[in-house]
């Protein structure tokens, strides 16, 4: 019980507002990245049936510029790492109406 009592706090980052988990344990692992376990693939395929002829590609490629146009609008806020935020510019961007 003694090693308890030489912790400060704990902190948990439950919305990878600090580190890219999913990174940090893979390379933790030592294993490669598979895209079809990210929260964007899965994203992706939820909303495939409405995006219609966008593929995978073209659909990474606006998200990420949707990703940087988002922080640099909001830099310095938590909202600024929101995936929500990320995927409503990305529908934006590519047309797509919801």
């Amino acid at each position: 019980m003694e090693a308890i009592d030489t912790y400060k706090g704990v902190c948990f980052d439950l919305d990878q507002t600090l580190c890219n988990s999913e990174d940090f344990m893979c390379s933790f692992k030592g294993c490669d990245i598979n895209y079809k376990n990210s929260g964007e693939y899965k994203a992706y395929e939820y909303l495939k049936p409405h995006l219609k002829t966008i593929d995978w590609p073209v659909f990474i490629e606006k998200y990420e510029e949707a990703k940087k146009y988002v922080k640099e609008l909001l830099h310095g806020t938590a909202s600024s790492h929101s995936r929500y935020l990320y995927i409503q510019r990305t529908l934006e961007l590519l047309g797509a109406r919801f």
